[in-house]
């Protein structure tokens, strides 16, 4: 525990900065599943997609305009009217990411540490 612990978030300062850092992550579990097994995300399909899309249009979306329109919402979050699409804007980036990833070769040679030297004893440092 650590109560008077801060946290400091780096927020992203563009469309692109968010994107290429999901693709990132995308890229990142590429090598920790060659590298360690570690389960890839699931791709999104196209009717999941839409799906998630046709929802945030006809009940999300709505939902949360009513509530800022009656100021019970946010204090004009607006920018949570769009959670869902970018949630699927990031989820595809971290997919490609997955798919394009290409584990360098030298990645797979692991440098493995020697134990580390332990001094014998001697009998004239027991004094």
């Amino acid at each position: 525990q650590a109560p008077e612990a801060v946290v400091y978030h780096r927020h992203r300062q563009s469309l692109g900065e968010l994107r290429r850092q999901w693709y990132r992550y995308g890229c990142s579990n590429r090598y920790l599943h060659e590298l360690h097994g570690v389960p890839l995300s699931r791709a999104l399909t196209v009717g999941e997609m839409g799906y998630r899309l046709l929802r945030w249009v006809g009940k999300e979306l709505p939902q949360t305009l009513v509530k800022d329109v009656s100021s019970q919402g946010n204090d004009g979050a607006w920018f949570t009217w769009f959670t869902t699409p970018l949630d699927l804007w990031c989820a595809q980036a971290r997919s490609q990411g997955q798919r394009r990833a290409q584990l360098p070769d030298m990645a797979r040679d692991i440098a493995w540490l020697e134990e580390p030297h332990q001094p014998k004893h001697s009998p004239e440092l027991d004094g």
